[in-house]
């Protein structure tokens, strides 16, 4: 309960801090995409992992961090992780491969998840991408440049979306 509120105390500041440039790039210009997502079950991995093949045929690079709740955790996942232990009570990420993430200059940042929990707003509310993109909800548009205006629950097709807008996307 307290580890909750911790959480969204600390997003609500890092939302507050001073913002970096957020001047989306055209989507030719990029080099540096980050996703982020939950893992949620093997064939949403899948799809994730297929958007993340699909940029990188497009030649840019691409990072993934995931959220694993700790009660499925699986120590032979192989990408970069994070539990919910990784964030203490004192509203600090203890998570290397976080604070590695949010320090990277990603020109996007792509939330995957069709809702987006505590950890992920966290990270996004204090990420230095240029253009944060993820799915549409009045909630969560201070988290995003770019939302995907999404009605469905089909993840394949909302993530098939997501590089649809992004590869149409000019300067500014």
């Amino acid at each position: 309960m307290i580890g909750s509120y911790i959480v969204k105390l600390a997003t609500k500041f890092a939302l507050k801090k001073k913002k970096p440039d957020r001047v989306s790039p055209s989507y030719q210009q990029a080099k540096r995409i980050g996703i982020v997502f939950s893992f949620e079950n093997e064939s949403f991995h899948e799809e994730v992992l297929n958007l993340v093949e699909r940029i990188m045929n497009d030649g840019k690079s691409v990072e993934t961090l995931t959220f694993i709740p700790k009660k499925q955790k699986n120590e032979e996942y192989d990408r970069p992780f994070f539990t919910d232990q990784d964030f203490s009570t004192k509203g600090k990420w203890k998570s290397e491969n976080v604070m590695s993430f949010k320090a990277t200059d990603f020109d996007y940042l792509i939330s995957a998840d069709l809702e987006i929990n505590k950890f992920i707003r966290n990270i996004l509310a204090s990420s230095k991408a240029k253009c944060r993109v993820g799915h549409h909800a009045e909630e969560d548009e201070a988290y995003f440049e770019l939302m995907i205006n999404y009605s469905g629950r089909n993840t394949k097709e909302y993530l098939n979306q997501v590089y649809h807008y992004l590869t149409q996307m000019k300067n500014g």
